[in-house]
């Protein structure tokens, strides 16, 4: 978990190349995916231990749903 966003006032990021959209063979000499939380945000957003788990539960997934090739759109269609 990263503490602050780099300038922009995000709750997570997604970094790499959506799992769709991956070509092989050429595919093998990419820098690993990474997904980042950002605790300052996360943290500032809740006002309680529950509130905290649920909201870290809902960025991992929404990153993960960009991991998968869903767009910022759809995954707020999908309220992740």
């Amino acid at each position: 978990m990263q503490q602050e966003p780099p300038g922009e006032n995000l709750l997570g990021l997604y970094q790499g190349v959506p799992f769709p959209h991956r070509k092989n063979p050429g595919y093998s000499l990419v820098m690993p995916d990474k997904i980042f939380l950002y605790q300052g945000p996360i943290e500032r957003s809740c006002q309680n231990q529950q509130q905290l788990e649920e909201k870290v539960e809902q960025v991992l997934f929404h990153e993960i749903g960009h991991y998968l090739g869903l767009s910022e759109e759809k995954l707020r269609q999908m309220k992740l």
